[in-house]
């Protein structure tokens, strides 16, 4: 009767372990399950930056270049087949320059959005090609020529990176001046770095 009571509780102790051990197992791999997830959605969500760079020539003292950021982007541009289309928006209200009362300044030039919106064409990653891009600020639209590159990233999102030079005055911008203490030049220099996701 003894031994029958004592094997009894040696199995109630061995499902007892194999209970914990299971729902300990569990909860690790929630967890793990968890911290990846959280990961790929840093990596892979629709975000980046656009950067515009234009010179500030001052009157009596030296030329400054004014570097401006943008970094609330969104869209429905897509890399998917070799194929990139869709449309990039950049909010002004996330503009900044370095200066409150510049970026003010810059915003009223700008408008709250600008729009770069690329027509389905053909596009080969890990090399440098030039793209037609249409902006668009205060709706005026302009194609202009990006030089486009993409890389894939591990998780097979897509980083593109582009640059691109061309003239306010082509958007019906006014370049900002003020008489006799500075003029910025109409020659812009345009960058961006985005993160599409995976098609």
């Amino acid at each position: 009767m003894k031994k029958t009571t004592i094997i009894t509780l040696l199995a109630l102790v061995v499902l007892a372990v194999i209970l914990i051990s299971s729902k300990s197992a569990k909860k690790d791999s929630t967890i793990e399950t968890s911290v990846v997830t959280e990961t790929q959605e840093n990596v892979s969500g629709y975000n980046g930056e656009l950067s515009f760079m234009v010179q500030k020539v001052f009157l009596e003292k030296p030329t400054e270049m004014v570097t401006g950021k943008i970094s609330d982007l969104d869209g429905d541009l897509q890399y998917s087949n070799g194929i990139l289309a869709g449309t990039i928006n950049a909010s002004t209200m996330a503009l900044t320059t370095g200066a409150d009362k510049r970026d003010s300044e810059v915003k009223k030039f700008l408008g709250s959005n600008l729009t770069a919106t690329i027509s389905e064409v053909a596009f080969a990653l890990n090399t440098t090609q030039t793209v037609p891009v249409t902006l668009t600020v205060n709706d005026v639209s302009k194609e202009i020529p990006f030089e486009l590159m993409g890389q894939s990233n591990p998780d097979g999102s897509i980083h593109l990176m582009g640059t691109s030079k061309f003239l306010m005055s082509e958007l019906g911008v006014t370049a900002p001046s003020m008489a006799g203490i500075y003029s910025v030049e109409d020659d812009v220099m345009i960058q961006v770095h985005l993160n599409l996701p995976q098609a």
